[in-house]
């Protein structure tokens, strides 16, 4: 008898979407795995579950950690061809800052300058692309624009020594969201909407993006910097602790 296991805890993410693995035991074990006559179902022996999970749980880490790496190079491969175009959640908040109270910031000559040094990394990246001539100049001219607005979001992707969740922060008068691509939100549920919802995905960008504009609108009031300061911590520890707790309850399902 044979039997098809997916990995234990998070069996409902994409993490292990890419491998599959198969139990194979005598006849004299059916009933420790609860195989019913018709061998159409099964109902493992809790007690073997838990041993199964024991033995089992660092070569699924390990396996889970591999697929997670691939899939960073597959999106930083990606994102290179994405360089000077804005995503689809960049545009519509964008669109909608002149509808807004202003940034309460006010960029240092420093904040001046890391802005224009990106701007010119990002535009030798496209001359350096294997992209047609038209389409460099295209998104050449879209950068220049970005960089001249008084204000535009821009989301980013990266692991996030904080913790927290999102973290956003001020660089002239580009304001970055970044996703920490190691916290729960982003594997349980925005690379899932990355996969199979792109729609939802926009839609959990600007849910993100009104946390980080409003706490932008009042960026000069120290109370209230504070309070997001400490609020984000309590927010990305919650969120955990809840994910957690529904990747367990999709489990036992």
């Amino acid at each position: 008898m044979t039997h098809q296991q997916s990995p234990p805890q998070e069996r409902k993410t994409n993490r292990y979407n890419y491998f599959r693995a198969e139990i194979r035991f005598p006849s004299e074990l059916d009933e420790k795995f609860g195989v019913q006559t018709n061998k159409s179902r099964f109902s493992l022996d809790p007690n073997l579950r838990d041993k199964l999970d024991e033995r089992l749980e660092s070569v699924l880490t390990s396996l889970g950690n591999e697929i997670q790496d691939e899939r960073k190079d597959v999106r930083s491969e990606l994102n290179k061809d994405d360089v000077g175009r804005e995503s689809t959640s960049e545009k519509i908040a964008n669109k909608a800052l002149d509808r807004l109270r202003p940034s309460a910031y006010s960029p240092t000559e420093e904040d001046i300058e890391k802005q224009e040094s990106e701007k010119q990394r990002k535009i030798e990246e496209i001359q350096e692309s294997d992209l047609k001539e038209d389409e460099k100049q295209e998104r050449i001219e879209s950068i220049r624009d970005q960089f001249q607005r008084d204000q535009y979001i821009n989301k980013k992707v990266e692991t996030l020594g904080s913790g927290n969740f999102y973290d956003m922060k001020n660089k002239g008068s580009q304001m970055d969201v970044t996703l920490n691509n190691e916290h729960p939100f982003y594997r349980q549920v925005y690379q899932e909407a990355e996969i199979e919802n792109p729609e939802l995905q926009v839609y959990l960008d600007l849910i993100v993006f009104t946390l980080a504009k409003t706490e932008d609108m009042f960026y000069t009031n120290n109370d209230i910097r504070r309070f997001y300061d400490s609020q984000r911590r309590e927010w990305s520890s919650v969120m955990a602790s809840f994910l957690e707790d529904a990747a367990a309850e999709f489990d036992d399902q």
